[in-house]
């Protein structure tokens, strides 16, 4: 948090609080880091965030009434962090909210600092050591710049027994960037939310078109039936009586995982080898001794890599820590998965640029702007020279984008942040819970 308020920060905390998390801990940027953020972020462009700030004033002093506000308090409202405490907690009073700073963080998250300490005399320092991360911590970075998320996730990967789950969120203008690293063995549970429905079976039959490998089972529903099995899901079948359970320590059935999708009524299966030698039982399938199937919902494992191993930057204070490498020929950063019409190249411009943005805020303390006379140089021209020295792609047919960019990061777009800050709290959500899919990356 920053003194300047960030719509996004709203929409993000605001989501996260009606969603009904237990605690929520803000974390206030120290002096060595202040400088930097404070140029990397203009809050007089952030209308949302300016809104925001406005109505959470105006509610809580409507609900203490302005007569009996003490003058310590009222000040303190001005503190972005102590303001947006306030608000989360009227949201949602069953909400915990802590403030720290960003010291004492990376001091929870490192196992230091916990109740074994030994506490101070004073109240504040009281309170700060009795904050605790819980035992499933979500680290956010909001409108942060790019070191600061490196930063920060390289923390979070230190950790000895498992990587602390870590979310950046960060708007510019029109475009946006929403990154997660989960670690590299993090299982979802339930990648739909969806409740299995059992499915009545007509038959099972060999299928024509069998493989040298392993054998291959035309699987067909009832007639009006319709499955809801895709690729690569693990089904289970029912008996005539409904059990389905152990018998003899082996299945009555095989579990069987499907290979393709012929019809809405027909798909194809082959024998899960992890169900042990069931030759038998599949003779019965094929007998027709099975009456319904349904899925199987299965654990997956994802594996993640970190924000500066994906853009493969080197740590440190130099010129070299700022250039990209070869990320760029790393294909599944850049093709889109659901939207097969957005171009990749597009996004390798997007991200440079905002790869740029940092080094440029770092070299000359303020965001780029449009220059008010003719006469001097543009911006556009120094951003533009700043990319080329970070990043090893530049594509020419993309130097409208980059433009583009470099004209409107100053500004906060109401509707991107909005969209951004559902997609950031959903991601907490994920990572907390293990239910959905998260963006990957």
């Amino acid at each position: 948090t920053s003194d300047t308020p960030s719509g996004l920060l709203y929409e993000l905390a605001k989501n996260l609080a009606l969603s009904g998390v237990g605690r929520i801990v803000l974390v206030e940027g120290d002096d060595a880091i202040a400088s930097h953020e404070r140029h990397y972020f203009d809050g007089t462009l952030d209308d949302l965030g300016a809104a925001y700030h406005r109505a959470a004033i105006a509610e809580i002093s409507n609900n203490q009434g302005d007569e009996t506000i003490e003058e310590g308090h009222a000040s303190s409202l001005e503190d972005g962090a102590t303001l947006l405490s306030e608000y989360i907690q009227r949201l949602n009073p069953g909400v915990q909210v802590d403030v720290i700073n960003r010291e004492k963080l990376v001091q929870l998250l490192e196992g230091i600092g916990n109740a074994s300490e030994e506490s101070d005399d004073d109240d504040d320092d009281d309170e700060e050591d009795r904050v605790s991360l819980g035992s499933n911590p979500v680290v956010v970075c909001v409108d942060r710049s790019l070191s600061s998320q490196m930063e920060m996730n390289d923390v979070c990967r230190s950790q000895e027994s498992a990587t602390i789950p870590f979310i950046s969120v960060e708007t510019a203008g029109i475009h946006a960037k929403v990154f997660c690293d989960f670690g590299d063995d993090f299982v979802v549970v339930d990648e739909d939310g969806e409740t299995p429905r059992s499915t009545l079976l007509d038959k099972v039959e060999a299928f024509e078109e069998q493989t040298d490998d392993e054998a291959l089972y035309q699987v067909t529903c009832v007639e009006g039936e319709r499955h809801d099995v895709s690729r690569d899901d693990v089904i289970e079948f029912v008996g005539q009586h409904g059990d389905d359970r152990m018998v003899l320590g082996s299945p009555v059935f095989p579990r069987c995982k499907v290979v393709s999708v012929k019809t809405p009524t027909q798909f194809v299966v082959k024998e899960l080898k992890s169900t042990g030698d069931a030759g038998s039982t599949f003779d019965s399938l094929l007998a027709g001794e099975a009456r319904s199937f349904a899925r199987i919902k299965m654990p997956r494992q994802l594996s993640f890599k970190s924000l500066r191993n994906l853009l493969k930057q080197q740590a440190g204070d130099g010129p070299e820590s700022k250039r990209l490498s070869n990320c760029w020929e790393n294909d599944s950063l850049f093709t889109p998965v659901l939207d097969k019409s957005f171009d990749p190249e597009r996004r390798r411009a997007v991200l440079s640029s905002m790869v740029a943005l940092d080094a440029f805020v770092e070299k000359r303390g303020r965001l780029p702007s449009r220059p008010r006379r003719a006469t001097e140089k543009s911006d556009m021209q120094k951003f533009y020279a700043m990319m080329e020295a970070v990043s090893d792609y530049m594509a020419d047919d993309c130097s409208d984008i980059v433009k583009q960019f470099a004209e409107t990061c100053r500004a906060k777009f109401t509707p991107v942040q909005a969209v951004c800050g559902a997609l950031g709290a959903q991601e907490v959500l994920k990572a907390a819970t293990g239910l959905y899919n998260p963006v990957n990356q």
